[in-house]
């Protein structure tokens, strides 16, 4: 049999974690830190931060994201979500009055969320608020509709965030705000959002990146399959994703500002070249030709919006040679 499943199921196992850091990724599916931001770059998979306690946050919805509204006034359009929204809970609590335990439960999760925010400027009230969010299998974040800032193409206010959110890579690294964003979401009001973003003091951070098991999958899948993974080089709907949004690779790396961050990325393309080399193009008996080595390391880099490298960074290759060339030596002993 060649079904699919049987296919999947001669993969070697991977573990059943629903998330886990980048650095316990890279060991878990056996590449390097490197290659998790590199995917990342090209769109195969997103890094995300996680909230593990609740957290105030500045939701920011564009028209343009709401399908079928992208031309209406912003504030009358808040107002029809606020008049559908409060028929909705009224809906939900005759629904729930049967239930004494089911009510009780709805207003402990309502005064939760209304608790929370009432330690920003904003300060909520039950018996007014009218609660709207956005929420995907892993992440939430509501606020209360009354206290949106409208303008000619969106509206914004402060709101509850709670477990993970793709970090923006494209915005700001330095700033105050982390950015995060999602372009897999559902929300309260029914209507179809195609993405939302959020913006976190830094400080609440934990600054740590995370993947969630579909990419470890994605990632785990393709390798063993030799199959490619979907990028914007050869998916149309991933290109078509950042062409939308502005979103290149070389944009990504431009907000790398330090040389670290090159630096590894650079010697990632060079191990990978090196390893996948036919002996005679970079290894001459124990020797790495370097500088055929160093113009395929720059090609590579360039492709994906790297470059050029600072001389720091060639140091840093020429050292790994020199090591490399050792452990041939060693090997060959």
């Amino acid at each position: 049999m060649s079904s699919r499943k049987e296919t999947e199921t001669k993969f070697p196992p991977l573990l059943p974690l629903e998330y886990c850091s980048v650095e316990r990724a890279a060991r878990l599916l056996g590449c390097e830190v490197e290659d998790i931001y590199h995917w990342v770059t090209v769109g195969a998979i997103k890094l995300y931060a996680q909230f593990d306690k609740q957290v105030i946050g500045k939701i920011r919805v564009l028209m343009t994201e709401i399908k079928g509204k992208e031309h209406e006034n912003t504030e009358e359009y808040l107002v029809r979500v606020s008049e559908k929204q409060m028929a909705l809970q009224g809906e939900e609590i005759k629904y729930l009055a049967s239930n004494p335990l089911g009510k009780a439960a709805y207003f402990m999760l309502k005064n939760t969320l209304i608790g929370m925010l009432e330690n920003s400027e904003n300060n909520f009230h039950e018996n007014s608020s009218c609660l709207m969010g956005v929420f995907h299998s892993y992440g939430s974040a509501f606020w209360d509709v009354k206290d949106c800032s409208p303008s000619d193409y969106m509206f914004e206010t402060e709101s509850v965030v709670f477990g993970f959110w793709e970090v923006d890579f494209f915005s700001d690294l330095d700033g105050e705000k982390l950015v995060l964003w999602s372009d897999e979401i559902e929300n309260t009001w029914g209507d179809s959002l195609k993405s939302a973003e959020i913006s976190v003091d830094r400080h609440l951070w934990d600054g740590n990146y995370y993947l969630l098991r579909k990419d470890l999958l994605k990632i785990h899948n393709a390798t063993h399959s030799r199959t490619e993974l979907e990028t914007l080089y050869n998916s149309p709907d991933v290109a078509k994703k950042f062409d939308a949004q502005g979103r290149y690779a070389k944009a990504l790396f431009g907000k790398f500002k330090t040389s670290q961050d090159t630096r590894g990325i650079a010697l990632g393309i060079m191990a990978k070249l090196v390893a996948q080399s036919k002996p005679n193009k970079f290894i001459r008996g124990k020797r790495i030709n370097s500088s055929e080595l160093m113009k395929t390391i720059e090609q590579e880099c360039a492709r994906i919006g790297i470059g050029p490298l600072s001389g720091e960074v060639r140091k840093d290759i020429s050292q790994c040679v020199e090591a490399v060339e050792r452990e041939i030596e060693n090997q060959k002993k």
